[in-house]
């Protein structure tokens, strides 16, 4: 399955993102893990969301904050608290199930414009995909869930839906 995955996105030279998220998954599958896009529940997800999946939910949060704060003049920690509560309610989570908080997303965003983490080119394409779409207020959030859309968990999370 893998092979032909990569036949069809070399014959029609195409890379989209979902098929990274496809050969990846194809990947674990081979390793008898379960990636993301193929969990049934959140206990499984929270099993099996792989280090490149996880890269990309920081590098994405990450630059929605650079966005957010440098132009759109929110406060960082308001921010930072509105995107946190964003990726939990898609049913982003720490392997051990806690919400990842606003000062992590503080400390993305850090190591981020420091070029120290390595979900940089998910927060250099974030930062690049707002700028051109000038999102507004409320904008940068509706762009990150765009982003993220591959990773989202939100309806197979038992929690989705409540306050």
């Amino acid at each position: 399955a893998l092979a032909s995955l990569a036949a069809v996105c070399e014959t029609v030279d195409f890379q989209a993102t979902i098929f990274s998220h496809l050969s990846e998954a194809l990947t674990l599958a081979n390793e008898g893990r379960r990636h993301p896009i193929m969990a049934v529940n959140a206990h499984e997800l929270a099993r099996s969301r792989p280090a490149n999946s996880i890269l990309a939910i920081q590098g994405s949060a990450a630059g929605a904050l650079e966005y957010a704060f440098t132009n759109l003049g929110i406060r960082q920690r308001d921010a930072a608290k509105r995107i946190a509560d964003f990726i939990a309610s898609a049913g982003f989570a720490k392997s051990d199930g806690r919400p990842y908080t606003a000062d992590s997303i503080v400390k993305w965003r850090t190591a981020c414009i420091t070029r120290n983490h390595a979900g940089l080119p998910h927060f250099d394409d974030m930062l690049t995909t707002l700028k051109a779409h000038n999102a507004a207020v409320c904008g940068f959030l509706w762009l990150l869930e765009i982003a993220c859309q591959h990773y989202c968990t939100g309806s197979r999370n038992s929690t989705a839906g409540k306050s």
